[in-house]
């Protein structure tokens, strides 16, 4: 009996439990449900709130576009202008956009052009709309600017081209004159060498003709050849003395200055005909004396013009020839005065050339004996031990024929800068 009512006392302080929770539960989730209205309602006026300040914002950060762009154009053109300003050299930005300027303020003013030009393009009556056509135009004038830049650019690469070409065909010319130069400074030593020998020669074939039976026409014979001989060391020795050369320019330069100095002379007397003719001209008293004078007095005057122009211009060739004959002259005088040591370096490379004849000489002595050698060694058949002895032979051989082939390609070399 007791059991029953024990488990009837648990199962009632269960339910009162469970009803204490359910109450516990109810005022809680009334609670809640308060708290989540109140959030909700604080949420829609957040989110009102927020609307009303991007709506007030938008307003306030809405102006003309026209305006809001200009302004924006002259804020930077300032600051190009600034920016400008802090590279240096005091120039206006405008006078920048030679292709010569340093490439940051070029770049400063080339912006500052475009800026100018986007403005001009939308502001004004063009306040609403692009102006397409003005911006076109200022384009094509920056391009314009630079292309004819690129062209001179091209156009002083193509002169610095036929300038390269020229100063080669001259450096050409000039090597070429100095090998001449050698060879004929070589023909007037050989000439000095031989002069006296052929001198001698002359005078013993002179006794040996005199005693002989046709001594008239041997010695006419001889006299001839004398005579052309002779006529051959004038023309060489004139021709080292150099003087012959530098006193035919001189007499052309003289001539061109005296030349240069009449056309003048007519020029200034064709200036004073043509003011007289202009103060006759004023003087003339009645109509038809004055009309006739001025037919008469235009036709010479044309002619005497043209004639001035033609002088002047004759000058002014002349003048130019002048100049160039006067560097040539310069020149010549400059290579003469390096006679004395172009006959130096002439001597030391004879004496080299000397020098490797003999080595040339020896070596192929040496060269020939061990040939000798060799082909002696080849038909005694030595014994093996001597094989040694043999290889050695053919290497150094080989080594004095390589050096005999370098020294005669220098040989060579050197006979030809002879």
């Amino acid at each position: 009996m007791q059991l029953p009512n024990l488990y009837l006392i648990a199962a009632v302080e269960v339910a009162a439990l469970l009803v204490v929770v359910c109450m516990f539960l109810v005022f809680q989730n009334r609670s809640l449900r308060t708290l989540v209205r109140k959030l909700q309602e604080r949420m829609t006026q957040l989110v009102a709130d927020l609307r009303l300040a991007r709506a007030e914002k938008a307003k306030k950060e809405v102006p003309a576009p026209a305006q809001n762009y200009t302004a924006f154009l002259n804020t930077h053109i300032d600051q190009t202008k600034s920016h400008h300003q802090e590279l240096g050299q005091g120039k206006d930005i405008v006078l920048d956009l030679d292709p010569d300027t340093p490439l940051p303020r070029r770049a400063a003013a080339l912006r500052y052009a475009i800026l100018l030009a986007e403005k001009e393009a939308n502001t004004g009556k063009h306040a609403k709309f692009t102006d397409w056509k003005l911006l076109e135009r200022k384009y094509e004038q920056l391009l314009q600017y630079q292309s004819t830049y690129a062209s001179s650019d091209d156009t002083d690469s193509a002169e610095m081209d036929a300038l390269r070409d020229e100063l080669t065909a001259a450096k050409k010319r000039v090597s070429n004159l100095e090998r001449f130069k050698a060879l004929y400074f070589d023909l007037e030593e050989k000439w000095e060498s031989c002069k006296d020998t052929a001198q001698n020669h002359f005078d013993e074939l002179t006794q040996l003709a005199a005693g002989s039976e046709n001594a008239e026409a041997i010695e006419s014979v001889l006299q001839s050849y004398h005579s052309n001989y002779g006529e051959l060391g004038t023309l060489i020795e004139n021709g080292i003395d150099g003087v012959s050369i530098l006193s035919a320019d001189t007499n052309k330069t003289d001539g061109s200055a005296g030349e240069i100095r009449h056309l003048r002379a007519v020029a200034a007397d064709q200036h004073r005909i043509i003011t007289e003719l202009q103060r006759k001209l004023k003087e003339s008293t009645s109509a038809e004396q004055t009309e006739q004078v001025v037919h008469e007095l235009q036709g010479q005057l044309q002619k005497q013009i043209r004639f001035v122009q033609e002088s002047e211009t004759c000058i002014q060739l002349l003048e130019d020839e002048l100049t160039t004959a006067n560097k040539e002259l310069e020149q010549l005088k400059s290579r003469l005065t390096r006679l004395p040591q172009i006959k130096t370096e002439l001597k030391e490379l004879r004496d080299q050339n000397d020098d490797y004849e003999m080595q040339l000489y020896s070596l192929k002595s040496e060269n020939r004996r061990l040939m000798s050698k060799l082909q002696n060694a080849k038909h005694s058949a030595p014994p093996s031990d001597d094989a040694g002895e043999v290889r050695r032979l053919k290497k150094e051989m080989g080594e004095l024929e390589n050096k005999y082939a370098e020294l005669e390609e220098k040989f060579l070399d050197l006979k030809l800068q002879q």
